[in-house]
């Protein structure tokens, strides 16, 4: 169905009051999924072009952050 021709009376044929709760559901978890995707495009840009300082944890090979960006972060 092209969204662009479509017309009311061949959707009210569609009975979509049949439909309306998984409609709502789809609809609800279409906005959750933007929400996420937007919280995320934020982070990204927060984030971008940090740097962190990489050491040795004592006497281990295990690495950790160190310098002040961790308190900070």
């Amino acid at each position: 169905m092209d969204p662009s021709t479509t017309k009311l009376y061949t959707i009210v044929n569609l009975d979509i009051m049949e439909h309306l709760t998984e409609l709502q559901d789809i609809s609800e978890k279409a906005k959750k999924q933007d929400r996420l995707e937007e919280m995320l495009k934020s982070m990204e840009r927060d984030w971008h072009g940090q740097e962190f300082e990489i050491t040795m944890f004592r006497d281990t090979h295990i690495p950790i952050l160190a310098g002040s960006k961790v308190e900070e972060f």
